[in-house]
């Protein structure tokens, strides 16, 4: 799956030095809703229904154990392509492997889950042909949008994970922009993400602190 018609974006090489001048303090918390609170009136998307499972697939999948949660992810992916939660619950069974397995093995589970996550925006940005970078909104009350904003939570908190902060906040970024509502709390996982590089913030009572953990999200 190729997100567009231009070179690939190799985000592997990608330089995770900060500049100085982005440590200093951040003065205000969720300074990120004042850039986008800013944007004015935009208009609001509804991606395509056929992007969700069906309650029954998901009860179904409730009730498997991880194997044959994987082996019927895969199947449905296979004869379902335009589906693309179960492209997002597979890439979240990888991620929750990652967190289960050592430090040897957690590079591994971790990639995967990056491959699938990607996979899911691929294929939910390809029906409406809707570019990260566009102008409108995708609000998480909407139910069939919800798998392409569970997916960008997704990348960035692999990113997060695998310390490849520029990334993690590129992604936060686009998807605070695309659902300022923020229900998923991307907002908490920025924190972290700024955090983890050094860069002192306030908390919500305007007293500086760092981020909360990983307990952030859907």
């Amino acid at each position: 799956l190729e997100y567009s018609d231009g070179p690939e974006e190799d985000w592997e090489d990608e330089s995770e030095e900060i500049a100085p001048a982005l440590l200093e303090a951040i003065d205000e918390p969720d300074r990120w809703k004042r850039h986008v609170l800013t944007q004015g009136n935009r208009p609001v998307y509804r991606l395509p229904a056929a992007h969700s499972l069906p309650p029954a697939a998901r009860d179904k999948l409730h009730g498997l154990a991880r194997d044959e949660a994987v082996a019927h992810l895969e199947q449905l992916v296979a004869e379902q392509p335009a589906t693309a939660e179960a492209f997002v619950l597979r890439a979240d069974l990888a991620l929750a492997a990652a967190r289960d397995r050592g430090a040897e093995r957690e590079s591994v589970a971790l990639s995967e889950a990056r491959r699938w996550y990607e996979c899911a925006v691929a294929v939910a940005e390809v029906p409406l042909q809707f570019p990260m970078h566009d102008s409108g909104v995708l609000l998480w009350r909407e139910e069939p949008n919800r798998p392409l904003l569970r997916a960008l939570y997704g990348l960035a908190l692999v990113a997060h994970r695998q310390k490849r902060w520029n990334t993690a906040e590129m992604i936060l970024m686009w998807l605070l922009y695309l659902d300022p509502e923020d229900e998923q709390r991307a907002g908490d996982l920025l924190r972290q993400v700024r955090a983890s590089v050094g860069i002192v913030q306030p908390d919500g009572d305007g007293h500086h602190g760092a981020g909360r953990g990983e307990s952030a999200g859907a």
